[in-house]
């Protein structure tokens, strides 16, 4: 979505529904995302899913901001 609050809650509630299957679309969302709000808010969701092995798939992307996702969700 073009609305930054819209993408924010979205992640937050991505977060909270505890669904690990929407790890690789919240890893592809880090990509290119210069906005540190979203950022913060993918990279919650992910630690919230807490699923290690798929958050680590993070670092086989193409994107810088995919895998320093990924490594700041698995610290």
């Amino acid at each position: 979505h073009e609305n930054p609050t819209v993408r924010r809650n979205a992640a937050t509630a991505i977060g909270w529904s505890g669904d690990a299957e929407a790890i690789p679309a919240l890893l592809e969302a880090t990509a290119g995302e210069r906005d540190r709000f979203i950022e913060h808010s993918l990279i919650y969701a992910l630690i919230m899913l807490g699923d290690d092995a798929s958050i680590a798939d993070g670092f086989r992307a193409d994107a810088p901001e995919t895998r320093k996702a990924a490594l700041i969700a698995l610290d």
